[in-house]
């Protein structure tokens, strides 16, 4: 309203009135500023007169458009205020005076007018041809507004400059790229984590000796390795999460700040590290036998589940959420777990089969001076059969082994540089019995008897130690729960022989 009372104030000086009252043109168009001022700022009789005055002037072709301008307005005030006849004067006066000057917004305007006029009056005929004249001319004004907007837009597309076009399609560039990069880096380790759970699936066999070799190797951590190794852990799950991003999003995850993106790998961390002093927990509560690689698989399985919600639902806190963003980032939370475990299986099972072949070279050497130092045992030993009429007979030194085969039991027995073998229907606890004043004769699994003068050499795999006899028999087991105490007979015997 202040800046229409200025521009009232300017329009009204006397020396801009004197001026173009010498120049009619330049008076007229004084004159129609003056009154949409007038009329902008609600001074409606101001306007009017000033209107009125435009309207009252001579008819010609140079002042025609303005003078229809000012007839359009005094039809609408005086329709405004129900002067049907003042209304209907001027929208005549001013369509006349289109005839010399066309506009289209001012003939639509008319048009609009006299339709009201004739309604009211019920001449609903006039009414209906002024109300279609009406709307041609508003769809050939919106025709020509489109026509002239398109125009412009085009106009405007081409004008803008060389070095936002480069910035957009540098930024679409690495929008791509990244998203190309991404996109490999998962098929790489979808292709890995498919095969290795295939491996993990059909080749459970192999899969659960290398658990139990893990667990030992962790038992046997001092509390200071088992920290570092958290540590180790924590600066995985960080960088693991912080370099490989969903797909989807991608471009907007990196711009994160750093702290929002160390987020996701410290949650995996925190959530590793509760859930695995209640799986250990339950676990330990578990018999050997219910021990199984199945209940790591569930294990793990239930972890990466909520790992996965977890990491989805920080996701969707930041306004990232997707079908295809969910398929993406389970794949990541399943790599993250699945493909380091696998490979500190590996790189554990090899440290154990190092371990075991350092032990075995040792225990073959050990073996190797108890032979060479050991004095010749002449017992005979002979052992009778517990319910028939059998037995056997041998000589101490010739004595290889014996093995359980449910209630009998197989001899092997060297005589004269060949393997004999007889089977004996008597347990293995009486046998145990039976051999417990020849201290050379060692239990080294819950099926077998040993002579550790008859041992070859030692083996080492990632099972642990098999033993390796002269002849035809094949390698003998040592069970994990016997390892101990056959290392100890044979380092006895070594130093008490030395």
């Amino acid at each position: 309203m202040h800046d229409f009372d200025k521009s009232i104030a300017v329009l009204r000086n006397r020396d801009l009135v004197a001026m173009t009252d010498q120049n009619m043109p330049l008076n007229l168009f004084r004159l129609q500023q003056l009154g949409e001022s007038y009329y902008q700022s609600n001074q409606t009789d101001s306007a009017v007169k000033v209107f009125e005055s435009i309207a009252e002037l001579p008819e010609n072709t140079d002042n025609a458009d303005i003078l229809s301008n000012a007839c359009s307005r005094l039809a609408t005030h005086f329709l405004k205020i129900n002067n049907l006849v003042a209304a209907e004067k001027y929208s005549l006066l001013a369509k006349k005076l289109l005839g010399f000057s066309p506009n289209l917004s001012i003939q639509i305007s008319i048009d609009h007018t006299l339709y009201l006029i004739n309604k009211k009056r019920g001449n609903f005929s006039e009414a209906l041809s002024y109300y279609e004249s009406f709307r041609n001319n508003q769809d050939k004004l919106n025709n020509i507004q489109l026509s002239k907007f398109i125009e412009d837009y085009n106009t405007k597309a081409k004008r803008i400059s060389t070095s936002i076009e480069i910035a957009q399609i540098e930024a679409q560039r690495k929008n791509a790229e990244t998203e190309k990069t991404n996109q490999k880096n998962l098929s790489v380790f979808m292709i890995v984590i498919t095969t290795l759970l295939l491996v993990m699936l059909f080749a459970g066999k192999g899969f659960e000796p290398r658990i139990k070799l893990l667990e030992e190797y962790v038992s046997e951590l001092k509390r200071s390795e088992k920290l570092a190794a958290l540590l180790v852990l924590l600066i995985y799950f960080v960088s693991f999460f912080y370099f490989f991003i969903p797909v989807e999003h991608a471009v907007e995850i990196r711009s994160l700040k750093s702290a929002y993106r160390l987020l996701p790998g410290l949650l995996a961390f925190v959530l590793f590290v509760f859930v695995l002093p209640v799986f250990t927990s339950y676990y330990s509560g578990k018999n050997n036998e219910e021990r199984n690689f199945k209940t790591y698989l569930l294990f793990s399985g239930l972890l990466i589940l909520l790992v996965f919600i977890s990491e989805y639902t920080l996701f969707s806190i930041f306004g990232f959420r997707s079908f295809n963003f969910l398929i993406s980032l389970s794949i990541i939370v399943l790599a993250s777990f699945v493909v380091p475990f696998y490979l500190v299986l590996m790189a554990v099972e090899r440290l154990i089969i190092k371990r075991f072949e350092t032990m075995s070279a040792t225990l073959t050497k050990d073996i190797g001076q108890i032979k060479q130092k050991m004095s010749p045992a002449k017992e005979q030993i002979t052992i009778l059969s517990e319910k028939t009429s059998g037995k056997i007979s041998f000589s101490l030194d010739d004595f290889i082994a014996v093995e359980a085969q449910g209630n009998y039991c197989m001899f092997y027995v060297m005589k004269k540089d060949v393997v004999t073998r007889k089977l004996l229907h008597i347990t293995m606890k009486a046998l145990e019995t039976r051999f417990e004043e020849f201290p050379q004769v060692i239990r080294c699994h819950k099926s077998f008897l040993v002579n550790i003068r008859q041992i070859a050499k030692v083996n080492g795999n990632s099972r642990g130690y098999s033993l390796v006899f002269g002849g035809d028999i094949d390698p003998v087991p040592v069970s994990r729960g016997y390892q101990k105490d056959v290392m100890h007979v044979i380092q006895q015997f070594r130093d008490e022989i030395s």
